[in-house]
């Protein structure tokens, strides 16, 4: 069995634009396996963002860091996440450590 985390390396890498066959041979997996990955990350993003539509409610940090957005570098080109955007992202992380 994988540990979660290397599973999550593997999936961030296809999202960020690499091909699937090239992540299943750097990472020693089955493509088949990766494909699995990939399609259970997009359920749950999925539901993550299927349930935030239902209910409007605003996330509350977990620390106390007040933050407005972040600025980074996503493919060569700056871009700045807001608040609610970085909280989505950190919710998504916290899905995948509960397994």
């Amino acid at each position: 069995m994988y540990k979660q985390h290397f599973r999550n390396q593997a999936v961030k890498e296809v999202k960020n634009g690499s091909s699937a066959a090239s992540v299943a041979r750097k990472f020693e997996i089955a493509s088949g396996t990766l494909t699995s990955w990939i399609d259970e990350y997009d359920k749950k993003m999925y539901e993550i963002m299927r349930d935030e539509s239902a209910a409007p409610e605003t996330a509350k940090p977990k620390t106390g860091i007040r933050l407005k957005s972040v600025k980074v570098i996503i493919g060569g080109a700056a871009v700045t996440l807001g608040r609610n955007d970085v909280l989505k992202l950190l919710s998504l992380f916290d899905e995948f450590e509960k397994e």
